[in-house]
């Protein structure tokens, strides 16, 4: 969930270049010409030419992304800040002809594409004005509630499903990840809830989702999966009762609205926003931060994926016993307008720092979801996957009748796609590939440098359904060339997941964690 790839190739350069001049990168292709006004202090508007997962970016191949300037200084500030975070010079600023209008300049990013911003000094840029760009996906580009409460002038933020999150806030992705490992981490996340309610709320949700809805009890929560007709996986996430007709869904990216009116033909349902801002907290002190924070009314009995209605520092918020972590945590939901958001985040890191607990960039959580086996909505897989090739097919009733892609499902031929790798002589990358022999079988989706297993770890997406755990192939690495990779079941470790459900004690025979 939580849709937000540390080190996906399209990301890691445009972090440093687009950033500093105050932009976004939307997350994914399809919508690459959407445009953040609000964020902007030079207004560029981004278009990526190739979708990097069709055409994975190597040096020379003429991957191409293109960048519209306003004027002739964000023309000259984008190629002066994409030397300094470790491009090549491809061509300073300037016209290509003698006496042209139109000046462009050149930067060669260390994946070997070829970036291009170009300014038409002769050209009324009125079109880039903010009141008159509209984003192209549904939703929204909003700052968090809670962005000023940690936002510094080493902030970095992304976009996923609307909303703005920090990705990075100059703090040490390893210390936050030890953090979330021996004691708590706060994290801002942009997952957003919809409200699904109404009479035939349930027959809706049946129809959408591949598990069963109607046994599911009030302030429980369900993963969930939404597949197309085809089979694929639209989306992920999880679905929580709040009345016998009101049901919320919160999801990590995508948009699930129209998915939800395309296919309310005769249902008596609202579709609605509750404008809800999620935050996690995530680690092993984080029961007795929210037993502390509650005054004692959420105990032991919240299970794993329980929640209810409670009162955090005199305000009521929804909390669940889940999270993108694979450890012991909690969600915390803000109810709209209702919650003083600034003063909930000063109570919880009052009630928190006591007990070890910092807050996180996605970072950290990224590095930790990896070793967990938690996969990421768009990125590890997408429409072109069924559940049973990523692995999630626990989470498919094939008993249940008429829920959508249910037909295909039950035609598809069984067998998994999506692996873990280690590798001790790399740190993987989106979109590297795997190698059997010369013959490339796969494409890395995620990867990370694992602080507690000491080895860079990663998910591969292979071509063909099979038995990969327990090879040994080739990781083609963009950034170490060719080296040795172990593919294993996901996750790396607590197969049982007994961290999440607080079953492990203080983590004693995960005994690696130092001191």
């Amino acid at each position: 969930m939580v849709g937000a790839d540390d080190l996906d190739r399209a990301a890691r350069f445009y972090d440093a270049i687009l950033v500093p001049l105050g932009l976004v990168q939307v997350e994914r292709a399809e919508t690459y010409a959407a445009y953040a006004p609000e964020a902007a202090k030079d207004a560029i508007e981004l278009y990526v030419t190739t979708p990097f997962d069709q055409r994975p970016a190597t040096p020379g191949n003429g991957t191409m992304i293109a960048l519209v300037a306003p004027s002739m200084q964000a023309l000259e500030q984008f190629h002066t800040v994409g030397l300094q975070n470790g491009g090549t010079d491809e061509g300073a600023p300037g016209p290509r002809e003698e006496g042209s209008a139109i000046c462009y300049a050149y930067v060669r990013d260390f994946d070997g594409n070829k970036i291009c911003a170009f300014h038409d000094r002769a050209k009324d840029q009125a079109a880039l004005v903010s009141n008159r760009i509209f984003p192209t996906y549904v939703g929204s580009n909003e700052l968090s509630p809670f962005h000023h409460c940690y936002a510094n002038d080493q902030t970095v933020l992304r976009l996923a499903v609307g909303r703005f999150f920090a990705h990075h806030n100059g703090d040490d992705p390893v210390a936050g990840y030890w953090a979330l490992r021996k004691h708590a981490a706060l994290f801002d996340v942009p997952e957003r809830p919809v409200e699904i309610s109404g009479p035939d709320a349930v027959a809706l949700l049946e129809r959408i989702f591949a598990r069963r809805i109607a046994e599911m009890a009030i302030d429980r929560g369900r993963y969930a999966l939404a597949c197309t007709h085809q089979g694929g996986i639209f989306m992920d996430g999880i679905l929580f009762r709040l009345a016998e007709d009101k049901f919320w869904f919160v999801h990590p990216d995508g948009d699930l609205d129209t998915w939800l009116l395309a296919h309310n033909d005769s249902f008596d349902v609202t579709v609605s926003d509750p404008k809800s801002r999620v935050l996690q907290i995530q680690g092993p002190n984080s029961y007795q931060i929210l037993h502390d924070a509650s005054s004692g009314a959420i105990t032991e009995d919240l299970k794993y994926f329980h929640s209810g209605f409670f009162d955090l520092g005199g305000q009521r918020v929804y909390v669940s016993r889940t999270g993108w972590t694979g450890e012991l945590g909690y969600e915390i939901y803000t109810l709209g307008d209702q919650t003083d958001c600034p003063r909930l985040w000063d109570f919880l890191i009052a009630k928190g720092e006591p007990l070890g607990m910092v807050f996180s960039s996605m970072q950290s959580m990224n590095t930790r979801r990896i070793e967990a086996g938690i996969l990421d909505s768009g990125s590890d897989f997408d429409t072109s996957m069924t559940p049973f090739e990523a692995g999630l097919e626990r989470f498919v009733d094939l008993d249940k009748e008429g829920f959508i892609g249910r037909d295909a499902l039950k035609a598809a031929t069984p067998g998994t796609r999506l692996y873990g790798l280690c590798s001790d002589g790399a740190v993987p990358s989106g979109g590297d590939l795997i190698l059997d022999g010369d013959t490339s079988v796969g494409k890395v989706t995620t990867g990370a440098q694992s602080p507690y297993l000491g080895c860079g770890i990663g998910y591969v997406r292979f071509e063909q359904p099979g038995n990969w755990s327990g090879k040994t192939l080739t990781l083609r690495s963009v950034r170490s060339g060719d080296v040795i990779c172990k593919i294993v079941d996901l996750p790396f470790y607590d197969q049982e997941k007994r961290l999440p459900r607080g079953l492990s004690g203080r983590l004693a025979e995960f005994n690696k964690l130092s001191s």
